[in-house]
């Protein structure tokens, strides 16, 4: 199972509300096109789940912010 670890940027868009996560502010990670994998924040406090994509500049569109996996 995957799982990404956001930048500070990153976690602010989330904390915001904001249901996509752009390349760009993925500190860390790995995971394969399609996979529900666990979002972390830099602290590695989880922050939420979302549906991840190797290949579209959007990485990551968050499921739930619930630690819990749907």
């Amino acid at each position: 199972m995957g799982r990404m670890t956001l930048t500070g940027k990153g976690r602010r868009w989330v904390a915001g509300g904001h249901p996509w996560i752009y390349k760009d502010d993925i500190a860390d990670g790995k995971g394969e096109t399609g996979e529900l994998i666990p979002v972390f924040d830099p602290a590695n406090q989880p922050v939420g789940w979302g549906l991840f994509s190797t290949t579209s500049r959007i990485a990551i569109r968050m499921v739930t912010r619930s630690p819990e996996q749907p």
